[in-house]
């Protein structure tokens, strides 16, 4: 039987909030400030900046209010399905961190760059680069992208999920009655990853060197491969919390609680022909996981039918120990 966990409801109902209000209040408030800034601002009002920081696009000051307007309502549209599918806390914390922090570097973006222009006469002769706000809005965007993750309740598992016994047939290892056992590994990505990521830098540093928006690269630049950094490691962990995978600062990090493993097994995964890439992917069939590299793996399918992959060495024992200790969380929990 399928169960769903009190607290996902909560979760996709704090997730949906986010993702529909915090971009259609931004956007409101964006259009209300432009607006009220109209009588200070040149007409037209440069809008976008090519190389050498100069204007080369402007918007009238009637068509002002709606810049950006389309595109920030546009973003529930896109995040909702992550939002409201699945169990997967996850997903519904990128999905509100995505929205919001997309929000407020639109709307903030825009008004820094505009707010610059008020006295003038003449945006295209006058008008400033916009670096800095462009790397200020960059810096509030991943604040605001955070807090809204952190803000959206994350999937634990109800006690019932899985009272199924654990398979006869299922790896298990042998622990003696009241024998406490923990079991450990560190799994990083294949040199291609790291490959990437070094791309990756040297395109920003290209982008920074042909715009002249140096700040605002090098913003970008550095939280992006913090971001991915984060990817590359992961501990992952079986003890009396069940299965435990962090990334290399703590976070990402995904939690299937002994009450929600129906079982464990051993798979081998090719990460690009079943899940289309390497890190958090959300394969074809369905799975979800951690994907670091080929090879094997630990899949645990949970209570309601739902499976988790991670790739690790000795993925065989840690599956094993994870199916020994659900089997006695259940013989404990029916006492």
């Amino acid at each position: 039987m399928t169960r769903t966990s009190a607290s996902t409801p909560r979760s996709m109902t704090r997730a949906w909030l986010i993702v529909v209000l915090v971009p259609v209040l931004v956007a409101a408030t964006t259009a209300l400030v432009l607006r009220s800034w109209r009588g200070q601002l040149p007409d037209p009002v440069a809008t976008h900046w090519g190389s050498g920081s100069t204007p080369d696009g402007f918007t009238s000051l009637a068509d002002l209010p709606w810049l950006g307007l389309l595109a920030l309502i546009a973003l529930p549209a896109g995040c909702l399905p992550l939002a409201l599918g699945g169990r997967q806390g996850f997903n519904r914390r990128f999905a509100a961190g995505f929205a919001a922090g997309m929000a407020v570097f639109l709307g903030l973006v825009v008004l820094l760059s505009v707010n610059a222009q008020r006295g003038l006469t003449d945006a295209a002769s006058a008008a400033g680069d916009i670096d800095g706000s462009v790397a200020l809005s960059v810096l509030a965007a991943v604040a605001a992208g955070a807090l809204a993750a952190w803000l959206v309740p994350g999937s634990t598992a109800d006690a019932a999920a899985a009272l199924e016994p654990i398979p006869p047939d299922a790896p298990r290892v042998a622990l003696a009655p009241g024998e406490r056992a923990a079991w450990s590994k560190r799994t990083r990505s294949s040199r291609i990853a790291y490959a990437l990521l070094g791309g990756v830098l040297a395109l920003f540093i290209a982008m920074a060197i042909v715009s002249g928006l140096w700040l605002t690269f090098a913003a970008m630049g550095i939280l992006l491969a913090v971001a991915l950094a984060t990817t590359l490691v992961f501990r992952v962990s079986v003890g009396e919390d069940g299965l435990v995978v962090r990334g290399l600062f703590g976070v990402p990090r995904f939690q299937t609680p002994l009450s929600d493993v129906a079982v464990a097994q051993t798979v081998s995964v090719d990460p690009m022909g079943e899940f289309g890439g390497w890190g958090f992917r959300i394969g074809l069939d369905g799975r979800s996981g951690v994907v670091v590299r080929k090879g094997e793996a630990i899949e645990v399918t949970r209570g309601d039918g739902q499976r988790f992959v991670v790739t690790v060495d000795d993925a065989a024992r840690g599956a094993a120990l994870l199916n020994t200790l659900a089997d006695r969380h259940r013989t404990a929990a029916s006492r």
